[in-house]
């Protein structure tokens, strides 16, 4: 995990610089270096969302020794308390930032038709929001197409709605939960994060904090009826819920049934409910399995 963590950190940043010439850094002050510099910062952004995700699997990982687990720990930490660069050319100075600069800046040299000697051309413009979409990517080992950049705007776009009650008082997912359970952000191998955070970072750089909330496993979590395992894990595991006290979203709830049990399947407790405004239960860390037919959205409370 450590190794994937270097690569990928030196793939987004280091090799999206090529040269090693240096030039002034500062405040960006034209149009195209600003752009340059607000490229620069959501390769640097979306470095950042995937180191912690490693750091956090490294937390915990048994095969690491106690002081690297702490370690682990204190980095996750030190890059959780940060806020995503948001700031007008705050992080566009320094080495990296200078041979990214160079890089961009450089006029070409190509070949003249009518002799071997070279001709400058102009730099060139700053990219597209598709093709740093495509190149994000590409430096995490990812290869994307301009469909799956037209299907990520399109995400954008769904994430941006919320948690939105329907005519039954039923929740939609939050994005945050969803970003965590079903899009594997929280997962360092896990393909489908790297693009969700590399899509977020590039495409919608608003969602970033439902991004860090779902980094951090501290997001609103909403569950449909259905029969779950009881489990508390970062990120959330599909199929299970953690222990805690769960409250329905309906403002009426009828011919509703919920169940608790032990990991042999014994019932430790239940309730039919016929008709209600609202539930609230509680489900132990000693329990196993949860239950629920007809109840509609549970929202976790605590």
């Amino acid at each position: 995990m450590r190794t994937l963590l270097l690569a990928i950190t030196a793939a987004l940043l280091l090799s999206a610089c090529g040269s090693d010439e240096h030039t002034g850094g500062g405040t960006p002050v034209d149009a195209q270096k600003s752009k340059w510099c607000e490229n620069f910062k959501r390769i640097e952004n979306s470095t950042h969302a995937i180191e912690l995700a490693q750091v956090q699997a490294d937390s915990t990982d048994p095969s690491l020794s106690a002081e690297e687990r702490a370690a682990a720990v204190e980095r996750y930490n030190e890059i959780s308390s940060g806020e995503a660069n948001t700031q007008p050319y705050s992080s566009c100075f320094g080495p990296v930032w200078n041979r990214y600069y160079a890089e961009k800046k450089a006029p070409k040299m190509s070949p003249s038709r009518n002799s071997s000697a070279q001709t400058t051309t102009s730099p060139p413009a700053p990219p597209t929001e598709m093709q740093l979409y495509l190149d994000a990517a590409s430096r995490v080992g990812l290869t994307l197409t301009k469909t799956d950049y037209t299907n990520d705007k399109r995400h954008c776009d769904e994430f941006r709605k919320g948690s939105v009650p329907d005519s039954n008082g039923d929740l939609s997912r939050p994005a945050e939960q969803t970003l965590a359970e079903y899009e594997q952000v929280g997962d360092p191998n896990s393909n489908i994060g790297k693009r969700r955070i590399v899509s977020i970072d590039v495409l919608c750089p608003d969602l970033r904090p439902a991004l860090d909330a779902a980094l951090s496993g501290n997001y609103p979590r909403v569950y449909s009826s259905g029969k779950y395992l009881i489990e508390y894990s970062t990120p959330q595991k599909r199929g299970t819920v953690p222990p805690g006290t769960y409250q329905t979203s309906r403002s009426r709830v009828a011919d509703c049934y919920w169940e608790i049990s032990d990991s042999e399947g014994n019932i430790l407790d239940n309730n039919f409910i016929s008709v209600a405004p609202s539930i609230t239960v509680t489900v132990p860390a000693s329990a196993s399995g949860f239950t629920s037919r007809n109840c509609g959205t549970w929202r976790y409370i605590n």
